[in-house]
């Protein structure tokens, strides 16, 4: 299979992997803007637990499809529509499937996220979400266009194989194998676009996913985000290595809502298991903390000077691209947030070593003070302030970094809003769907799309208020001397039908 691959690699006329030629889209023309991110296709692909992750992932699939479904054929104004889908399509973070012949390493913790292997993972995600793509490619043929950005779990799209085979797939998908049709197949090709880092359509909208303002999310720089000492790989943060070598162990267990999870919330986890669910715990939280440090010291702490070099080489290009000062894109790129992966502290902080040290510590002092024949009073006394010493360290080292992701988003799209001169910004990564007004003007906004993730609960049914929780952006094209306005929306599949929400914030 790999050599199959690596031959089809190899034809690519642009198979550097760094060739990536920055484009401007073109302007909003006669067309409405539909912004939507966070699918993580991608979660159902595990070898683990089998037919449980095939019925979850059919379920998020109907959901998906009935959404496409509708919006192919209903249109405002009889407006194509321009599909932004932003960032985290797909996840390849957690598809642990493994071809015949892979090593045992791979089969614990899955694939590696080279260019191989992130078209193996492609291939395999798209086969068995294959009703999404069905649906996506009809929506893209019937007179619409696309636009991907890259997110934190899918940034494979930025290896050249991986956004080619996206594209043949899905062309495979509507045209198979019929002659006579280059024209449409020309314009299908051309209606998919991807983005490494941001969409910006003057006077309309700016839009990012928004994990480069996340220190545990961060895949710096943004535009060609090779590994550093491993530049046959791309860049992991904190956020990915966990989930390869936690989370992917643990069959159902979601990573969506751990940002604030501690030492005390993984063993109040573990704990209904006894002493056998302790232990794995300790062993795979040791198995996290190796694989985080080893990260560090191999690549976390250096820099790419290729990777470096094509980044600015790009930023050029993309500013000429869009007729832009490079300072202005120099500015939007300071304000990346630095990776946690550069820090050995905070890496052994962040997978909860100082918690483990402080207990360490605190159980050596209270021995000590026992061999040496101190007071039971002057014991518990001593261990207590150890404990309260170390343990305040601990956590005080892991509160360095701020995990109000919700709150990093609003500010950063204050100072985009500002530095871009744009009505409109929006971003996803969060989970959390939000409509607010911007302190630079009342006709401003910042959007957050949430995500398209399945609803918690059961399903309700066509009578009651809808529990639904598929949120996504609609901005329609202004009239002339109007200003564009986002509207918050959720999908209901129940009904068949858009949901507008109200104002998150004033």
């Amino acid at each position: 299979m790999f050599a199959r691959i690596k031959k089809m690699l190899s034809k690519r006329a642009h198979a550097d992997a760094t060739a990536h030629e920055p484009h401007a889209p073109p302007p909003i023309q006669d067309e409405n803007l539909l912004y939507l991110s966070d699918l993580h296709l991608g979660e159902a692909c595990k070898n683990v637990s089998r037919i449980d992750y095939l019925k979850l992932g059919t379920s998020l699939d109907h959901h998906i499809t009935s959404f496409l479904a509708y919006y192919t054929l209903h249109r405002l104004e009889e407006r194509p529509w321009r599909l932004v889908l932003g960032g985290d399509l797909l996840d390849f973070l957690q598809v642990t499937m493994t071809p015949e012949g892979a090593d045992q390493e791979q089969n614990q913790y899955g694939l590696s996220n080279s260019e191989v292997h992130s078209v193996w993972k492609l291939e395999k995600l798209m086969e068995r979400h294959r009703a999404v793509f069905v649906h996506l490619a009809d929506f893209v043929a019937s007179g619409n266009r696309l636009e991907i950005l890259q997110g934190n779990h899918d940034v494979e799209l930025f290896w050249p194989g991986v956004r080619t085979r996206f594209v043949e797939v899905l062309e495979s998908i509507y045209f198979g194998d019929e002659a006579g049709i280059q024209v449409q197949r020309e314009n299908f090709r051309a209606s998919i676009n991807f983005h490494p880092w941001f969409l910006y359509l003057p006077n309309f909208a700016y839009m990012e996913h928004g994990h480069r303002f996340d220190e545990f999310c961060n895949t710096s720089p943004q535009l060609c985000p090779l590994r550093p000492k491993r530049e046959e790989l791309i860049v992991q943060p904190l956020s990915a290595i966990a989930i390869q070598y936690f989370a992917n162990l643990e069959a159902g267990f979601a990573t969506h809502d751990k940002e604030h999870w501690g030492l005390a919330d993984y063993i109040r986890y573990f704990r209904g298991g006894g002493v056998r669910r302790a232990c794995q715990l300790i062993g795979r939280d040791c198995g996290l903390a190796y694989h985080s440090l080893k990260y560090h010291r191999i690549s976390g702490r250096y820099e790419s000077a290729k990777a470096n070099t094509v980044h600015q080489e790009q930023l050029q290009a993309m500013a000429d691209a869009y007729g832009l000062q490079v300072t202005r894109l120099e500015a939007l790129d300071a304000l990346t947030a630095t990776s946690i992966m550069s820090s050995f502290v905070h890496v052994a902080a962040n997978v909860c070593l100082g918690e483990v040290l402080a207990l360490f510590v605190t159980g050596v002092t209270a021995l000590s003070c026992l061999l040496l024949g101190a007071e039971p009073a002057v014991t518990l006394l001593t261990a207590t302030l150890t404990a309260t010493a170390s343990f305040g360290t601990a956590l005080l080292l892991r509160r360095t970094y701020d995990r109000n992701i919700r709150a990093k988003l609003k500010r950063a799209a204050q100072r985009i809003n500002s530095l871009m001169d744009v009505p409109i910004v929006i971003f996803g990564h969060s989970h959390a769907p939000r409509l607010e007004r911007l302190e630079s003007s009342h006709r401003h906004f910042y959007a957050n799309s949430g995500s398209f993730l399945r609803p918690h609960g059961p399903v309700h049914d066509s009578e009651s208020p809808c529990n639904c929780r598929h949120t996504f952006i609609i901005v329609e094209k202004p009239q002339k001397y109007q200003f564009p306005r986002p509207r918050l929306m959720t999908w209901c599949q129940v009904n068949q039908e858009s949901i507008e929400l109200p104002l998150t914030g004033t």
